[in-house]
């Protein structure tokens, strides 16, 4: 039984600003509006959303969408049952490294970026929740990559200063 962590390049982040309502009306609002902001239609996607704190009684409420496509939802939902993996919750990879890595009541505005591979993620956080996210198809082999061209080296070479240095830019 676990937890499955989307790409966030399959997922749509929503955050909107309702008026004051009741908590148990707020999934009915976000439906009626979630189409003006994502290119998919309501009956085709699966959503969550995080309540930004502060939440007063009678203030307007600042809401964050956690957007999949149902047929990338459906899709693992076959596949990992097949494997033996019981599936408890999915969740985007942003709100999985934002609940691993920040705490709920944290106040702060935080950033969050996951080098990877191929692609480059990065997250807004306000109060704890993600309240942006966002990639783009460059990632840690193009870093190495730029390494090994600018400084004339091989690849293992470079990947190699690329671990060991990281983005530092200490003179050692």
């Amino acid at each position: 039984i676990g937890f499955v962590s989307l790409p966030d390049d399959k997922a749509y982040t929503v955050d909107l600003v309702l008026p004051p309502m009741k908590l148990e009306e707020v999934r009915g609002s976000i439906e009626l509006q979630l189409e003006e902001h994502i290119s998919l239609l309501v009956a085709d996607v699966v959503f969550d959303y995080d309540l930004v704190p502060p939440i007063k009684a009678g203030a307007k409420l600042e809401v964050v969408v956690f957007v999949l496509p149902r047929l990338v939802v459906e899709t693992y939902l076959k596949v990992f049952p097949q494997v033996g993996l019981n599936i408890l919750a999915i969740e985007t990879q942003s709100e999985a490294l934002a609940r691993t890595l920040v705490l709920p009541e944290s106040l702060a505005t935080t950033a969050i970026v996951d080098i990877g591979r191929s692609h480059t993620a990065t997250f807004l956080l306000k109060n704890g929740v993600v309240t942006a996210a966002a990639a783009v198809p460059v990632g840690g082999e193009a870093i190495t990559t730029s390494l090994q061209k600018n400084l004339k080296i091989e690849f293992a070479q470079a990947d190699k200063l690329k671990m060991e240095k990281g983005l530092s830019r200490a003179k050692d």
